[in-house]
């Protein structure tokens, strides 16, 4: 029988998770911990991935976000 590897155990926790808007954002609003976290989508696109998180804290919300909306790069900049 295959198992996981506890490498692959680590890497399925953050490898599918997304970063997603955890409140509405508005156009021209600075994405920061306080309105954006890291949750797995309902799929999997051009969203940004949960292992470049901090290179989009800081960020400007070109369009804005919807609650629990995932975070793009064509969305940001």
């Amino acid at each position: 029988k295959i198992q996981p590897t506890d490498g692959d155990i680590e890497v399925r926790k953050i490898g599918f998770k997304r970063v997603v808007a955890t409140k509405d954002i508005a156009p021209g609003e600075k994405l920061t911990p306080d309105n954006i976290a890291c949750r797995r989508p309902q799929e999997i696109g051009t969203q940004v991935p949960s292992r470049e998180y901090d290179t989009v804290v800081d960020k400007t919300a070109v369009s804005g976000f919807v609650k629990n909306q995932p975070v793009t790069y064509e969305s940001i900049d």
